[in-house]
C-alpha cells in the first residue's frame, strides 16, 4: 500500500492552480445538479432553508468557490484588499486536501474516493464525513506523520495506518450525525416543511403581524408515510385558528403567540440563527427539539417547534457507533479513534471538558476502555469545529480543540509519539 505525506498548511498562491483538478474529481456537472436540486428545495419551501443551508454549508461554500472561478478566472476574496470569510477558507482547504489526497493513492482508491463523493451528493448526506477524513490526515501530517490509506486501498477495516518516528498505528475517523439517536431526523423535517409550505399562505399571515410558535409533539419518530405528513402539515397552519388546539391519534399540536418587538425577530436586528432558537426554546421550554423557521424580520414571524415524547439516545446511539468503529481495528497495533460531530460548536465541547464532570464523552470513553478485548485502543479525541485563518506568510492555518480520553491499559499510554493535541 503506498504511503504519503502532504505538506499540513495549505499554501494560498497554489490554490487557484487546484481548482480544474478538483472539479474533475467531484464531477462538475454532478455537483452542479446537486447544487441546483438544494436551491430548488429551498425556493420551494422557506421553513426548509434554514436547515438545509445549515446541514448543507460546506457544498454551499465550495461551490460558491468554484462557480466564481469559473467565471472570473480567479478566487473570491482572495486580494490582498479583500478578507476571505471563514466559509471560503473552510472550501479552500478541502479543495486543496481532497486534490492531493486523490493524488497519492492508487487507482483503486481514486475509484473508492470518487464513488464516496457521488455518494455524499445523494438526497440524505453530505460531505461531512469526507471532510473529517482529510482534515485528520492533515492534522496528522502536521505532528510529522506519514499515512497510508487503508480503508481505500484494502476497500475496507479502519481509515488509515499513521508512521511517526517509527510507530505504526491505526486511525478511526468517525463524524457523528446531528440525527445520531434522536427521534426526529433533519431529512425527515424538511420533507414535512414542503407539505407545510403547500398548504400556508405566507402573504396573509405577514399582514396579519406578529408571531406565532406552533408546538407539535409526536409519540416517537417523525412518520415517512406522505399523506400523514400533508395531514400533519395542514393542522399546524389550521392550528393559530383554533382556541384549544388539535389532538390526534399520532399528534398533539397547541401555539404559542408573540409580539416581535424585543425578539431576535424584530426589525434592524440581523438574523441570528442561534439567537432565535434561544427565543422559541425560551417559550416552549423544549430544548431537544426541531425548528422550521419562516420569518421576515420586523414583520412577522412563523416557527414550528417538533418534539418526540419518546427520550433522545444520543450518548447511547453515539457510543455504539464508537464501539463499532473500534472492530474495525486490527488489534495489531496501538489504535486511535478521531470523533467530530456535525454540529458540536468548540466552544461547547471546550466548556464540557473543562466544567461538565462525568459528562457523556467521559461516560463512553470509559466503557469503550474498560472491555479487555479493546486494550489496543490507545485513546479517543473528540474534535471541536475547526477554524482556519490566513496566516502573514500567506499559508492557510487552522486551530482547533481537542477533548481526548487514553486508555490507561493500553501498553503505549505514556508515548508521545500518539499525543495529537489540536494545540
Amino acid at each position: 500500500m503506498p504511503q504519503f505525506r502532504i505538506p499540513a498548511d495549505i499554501e494560498t498562491g497554489e490554490l487557484p492552480a487546484l481548482i480544474t483538478p478538483f472539479l474533475r474529481i467531484v464531477i462538475y456537472n454532478a455537483f452542479q445538479n446537486r447544487i441546483e436540486q438544494l436551491q430548488g428545495r429551498m425556493r420551494a419551501s422557506p421553513f426548509a432553508e434554514i436547515m438545509l443551508r445549515q446541514r448543507h454549508t460546506l457544498e454551499f461554500a465550495i461551490w460558491d468557490v468554484v462557480s466564481f472561478f469559473c467565471r472570473y478566472g480567479r478566487l473570491p476574496r482572495m486580494r490582498r484588499y479583500e478578507q476571505p470569510s471563514s466559509l471560503d477558507l473552510r472550501a479552500y482547504a478541502f479543495i486543496s486536501l481532497l486534490t492531493k489526497v486523490y493524488g497519492n493513492v492508487n487507482s483503486h482508491a481514486k475509484a473508492i474516493l470518487t464513488g464516496r463523493i457521488q455518494h455524499a451528493f445523494n438526497d440524505e448526506n453530505d460531505l461531512l464525513s469526507l471532510e473529517h477524513e482529510f482534515v485528520s490526515i492533515a492534522h496528522l501530517m502536521r505532528f510529522g506523520c506519514t499515512v497510508i490509506c487503508h480503508d481505500m486501498e484494502e476497500t475496507g477495516g479502519f481509515d488509515f495506518i499513521a508512521l511517526r518516528n517509527g510507530l505504526e498505528f491505526e486511525v478511526e475517523c468517525k463524524m457523528i450525525s446531528n440525527d445520531k439517536g434522536r427521534q426526529i431526523h433533519q431529512h425527515d423535517c424538511l420533507v414535512l416543511a414542503e407539505c407545510i409550505e403547500q398548504s400556508f399562505d405566507w402573504p396573509v399571515f405577514r399582514e396579519k403581524g406578529g408571531g406565532v410558535v406552533i408546538r407539535l409533539r409526536i409519540p416517537a419518530r417523525l412518520t415517512r408515510d406522505h399523506k400523514t405528513l400533508v395531514a400533519m402539515a395542514e393542522d399546524i397552519v389550521r392550528a393559530p385558528l383554533s382556541d384549544h388546539g388539535i389532538t390526534r391519534d399520532s399528534w398533539e399540536i397547541d401555539y404559542i403567540p408573540f409580539k416581535i418587538a424585543g425578539t431576535p425577530f424584530d426589525a434592524g436586528i440581523a438574523p441570528d440563527l442561534q439567537q432565535e432558537k434561544s427565543f422559541v426554546r425560551s417559550l416552549t421550554r423544549i430544548q431537544n427539539d426541531r425548528l422550521l423557521i419562516h420569518a421576515q424580520q420586523g414583520q412577522a414571524a412563523f416557527i414550528v417547534s417538533i418534539q418526540s415524547m419518546r427520550p433522545e439516545r444520543t450518548v447511547a446511539e453515539t457510543y455504539r457507533t464508537l464501539k463499532e468503529g473500534a472492530m474495525q481495528f486490527s488489534c495489531m497495533r496501538p489504535a486511535l479513534l478521531l470523533v467530530a460531530f456535525q454540529d458540536l460548536p468548540a466552544a461547547d465541547l471546550e466548556y464540557l471538558a473543562q466544567n461538565v464532570k462525568n459528562n457523556g464523552f467521559q461516560g463512553i470513553s470509559t466503557r469503550l476502555f474498560k472491555n479487555m478485548a479493546r486494550q489496543h485502543l490507545y485513546g479517543v479525541n473528540y474534535i471541536g469545529d475547526i477554524t482556519y485563518k490566513v496566516l502573514p506568510n500567506g499559508v492557510l492555518g487552522s486551530t482547533g480543540i481537542v477533548y481526548k480520553f487514553i486508555n490507561n491499559a493500553n501498553p503505549y499510554k505514556n508515548d508521545d509519539r500518539l499525543r495529537l493535541d489540536l494545540r
